[in-house]
């Protein structure tokens, strides 16, 4: 057997082997790709071959450094100002944006900052998401994923907005119940295991992939209709159980009507 590269890599090669089967113009799944590149490193399914991937080493964060995300749905581009790192295995950061930023979520005031203090882990090899904490409403910009997990925070409601991702990108739930409306998904989007749920208050346009129970853990992951509302677009929803039919749900509310297609 050879040597098995790194989960971030086998994700890689899954979604290029997903887009060139696409392209030659026989689809697959993202679970029958990350199965087909297992298999193709010796291993019998892809939980194997997750747990036999190379370590990959935590991000080291430098003073200077270039960085760009999103603060509070907002864009920013910036540097890294200070850095240090906490007994935990956290780091401290001091960001300095090129443009000041709104760090107030209200429509009512605003406060301007060019300069915002943040702690993030680097002691997981997975990376910690960004967490979308803060109720999302009436934004009709992009919420993006780039080779990173983008989550949706517990109890948080998110009406409008696209969702694209790139390379191993993935937005997906982090907590046990949050909402979206009037949302367009062009990318990877996930409901994570363990009892994790993602409600729909109202439609959703689906042009890429939500895979329910994207953690493949014992324990429902759970897609729900709770208002009658439709799902659209040209995309897929894949369901994988680990062990149990309730691992992966789809959901309606009693005296709901929920449409696929």
């Amino acid at each position: 057997m050879t040597s098995t590269p790194t989960e971030t890599e086998l994700k890689t090669r899954a979604r290029r082997l997903r887009e060139a089967m696409a392209e030659a113009g026989q689809p697959i799944t993202h679970a029958q790709a990350l199965e087909a590149i297992a298999r193709q490193h010796g291993h019998r399914d892809w939980n194997t071959a997750r747990a036999a991937a190379a370590w990959e080493a935590p991000p080291r964060w430098q003073v200077g450094q270039k960085v760009r995300g999103r603060y509070l749905a907002q864009p920013f581009t910036g540097r890294i100002k200070s850095v240090s790192e906490t007994a935990s295995g956290h780091w401290r950061l001091t960001l300095v944006f090129d443009t000041p930023v709104d760090v107030v979520a209200s429509q009512h005031f605003s406060n301007w900052r060019r300069q915002v203090n943040g702690v993030i882990n680097g002691n997981d090899p997975s990376g910690e998401p960004l967490v979308l904490l803060a109720n999302q409403v009436g934004f009709s910009g992009v919420y993006r994923a780039d080779n990173g997990r983008l989550a949706f925070g517990n109890n948080m409601n998110m009406t409008g907005g696209i969702i694209e991702t790139t390379g191993t990108g993935i937005v997906d739930t982090n907590g046990s119940t949050s909402r979206i409306a009037s949302v367009t998904n062009n990318g990877q989007m996930g409901v994570r295991g363990g009892g994790h749920n993602l409600y729909l208050s109202g439609p959703f346009t689906n042009n890429g992939d939500v895979l329910i129970n994207s953690t493949d853990e014992v324990f429902n992951a759970l897609l729900r209709f709770e208002v009658d509302t439709q799902i659209s677009g040209t995309g897929t929803i894949t369901m994988q159980a680990t062990s149990n039919t309730d691992d992966a749900r789809i959901f309606v509310n009693a005296g709901i009507t929920g449409a696929i297609g």
